[in-house]
């Protein structure tokens, strides 16, 4: 079982300013001290999220990391040709939810320390909608896939679109 203790540090992983400053904002009124991860800075891939969570981890243990990030602009409309165009991006989006996700795992597993890992998904369109509830089976699986030792928690927002 993950230990009772609150986080008190925290990384953001976000290809957008905004997100990231309004989330460490929010995280420091309570208590939360944040290093912002600019995804944007990262290339693709599992191997590569583990490594800039290890280099952030370098600098002091983290309790929880916050994934934030964004989705190509919604297509537009009512039709279902524009619901399905809406999802052109969905599988490299989910690989790169997907990459983190691991990569929080494998920092836990290698510091045999808990984890909590938070993946905020724009979820106004379509393809954002099928995103939120992907990133939501994806952390159904994290404690038990994990020793107990990653607490993942999916939240869909329609606040987060630009």
């Amino acid at each position: 079982a993950l230990a009772d203790s609150v986080a008190s540090t925290c990384a953001v992983v976000s290809d957008r300013p905004e997100v990231a400053a309004a989330v460490a904002a929010a995280l420091a009124e309570r208590g939360v001290a944040c290093r912002h991860l600019d995804a944007q800075c990262v290339a693709s891939g599992i191997a590569a999220a583990s490594t800039a969570l290890a280099e952030l981890e370098a600098d002091g243990p983290i309790d929880g990391l916050v994934i934030a990030l964004a989705r190509p602009d919604a297509v537009r409309g009512t039709t279902w040709s524009a619901a399905v165009d809406d999802h052109a991006a969905l599988v490299p989006e989910l690989y790169s939810d997907a990459a983190w996700c691991r990569a929080v795992a494998d920092c836990s597993a290698a510091t045999e320390r808990p984890l909590r890992v938070v993946t905020l998904t724009d979820a106004t369109s379509p393809g954002g909608r099928s995103r939120a509830q992907a990133v939501a089976q994806l952390a159904r699986s994290a404690r038990a896939a994990t020793s107990e030792r990653v607490a993942a928690f999916a939240v869909r927002s329609s606040r987060l679109s630009a």
